[in-house]
C-alpha cells in the first residue's frame, strides 16, 4: 500500500483562459477508468501515452517520468471548485505529488500563450515532507522540505535545551514554539517557511 500524498491544486486566470482550460481538462480520470471528470490530468498526457511504445507494459515507468507518481490522481467531482476565474481541486496521489503532470498542465497553458498562475501545494505525512510547486506563463519552481510534528504534551513539559536544534532549524524561538502547544492540541506541526497548510 502506498503512502498517500495530499494535494491542493489552484489555477487562476482570466475567464476565457479558465474556459479553455476546462474544455481541455475534461476527460477520463485515468487510462483505466472510464469515469469522466470535469478536471483530469489525463488529457494533458494523452498524446504522450498514445505515442508511448506499449504503454500497457511500460505504464509504471511512464507514469513516474511524465506524471510524477505511480497512478493518475483520481479527482472526484465534489473536490473540484470552479468559478469564472479559478479552478481548484483537492486530491490524493500515491507516494508523492504529480509534479511532472502539473508541469504538463502549465506547459499546455503556455503553449496557448495564456497568462495564468498555478499552485500545487502538497504534503505527505508518511514520509513527513511538504512543498509548493508554482508555475505561470514565465516558468515554474518547486520548493520541497521536511516538516515535523511534535508531541504537544512533551513540548509543554520540555525546556529550551531539548528543542534548540528544532528551533534553529525552523527559525522559531522556544517560547513561541511552546506557545503553540496549547491544551487543546495533541501535536504541534512545524513546516518550512514557504509552505502554508491549505486544509
Amino acid at each position: 500500500m502506498p503512502n498517500w500524498c495530499d494535494n491542493y491544486l489552484e489555477i487562476t486566470a482570466e475567464p476565457r483562459v479558465i474556459s479553455a482550460l476546462l474544455a481541455k481538462a475534461k476527460g477520463k480520470r485515468s487510462p483505466y477508468d472510464d469515469t469522466v471528470c470535469d478536471f483530469s490530468y489525463l488529457p494533458f498526457l494523452q498524446e504522450q501515452i498514445d505515442a508511448c511504445e506499449n504503454y500497457e507494459a511500460n505504464w509504471y515507468g511512464f507514469n513516474l517520468a511524465k506524471l510524477g507518481c505511480k497512478w493518475f490522481p483520481e479527482i472526484v467531482p465534489y473536490a473540484i471548485d470552479i468559478t469564472a476565474d479559478r479552478v481548484t481541486a483537492a486530491f490524493q496521489s500515491p507516494w508523492g505529488p504529480p509534479i511532472a503532470g502539473t508541469s504538463a498542465i502549465a506547459d499546455w497553458l503556455r503553449s496557448q500563450d495564456f497568462a495564468f498562475t498555478l499552485t500545487l501545494s502538497y504534503h505527505e505525512s508518511g514520509c513527513a515532507f511538504c512543498g509548493v510547486f508554482t508555475a505561470d506563463q514565465d516558468g515554474e519552481d518547486d520548493l520541497c522540505g521536511e516538516y515535523l510534528e511534535l508531541d504537544a504534551e512533551e513540548l509543554r513539559a520540555g525546556n529550551a535545551e531539548d528543542y534548540a536544534a528544532v528551533c534553529k532549524s525552523f527559525g522559531i524561538s522556544f517560547p513561541d514554539l511552546q506557545a503553540r502547544a496549547t491544551d487543546d492540541v495533541d501535536y504541534v506541526t512545524l513546516c518550512p517557511d514557504f509552505y502554508q497548510p491549505y486544509l
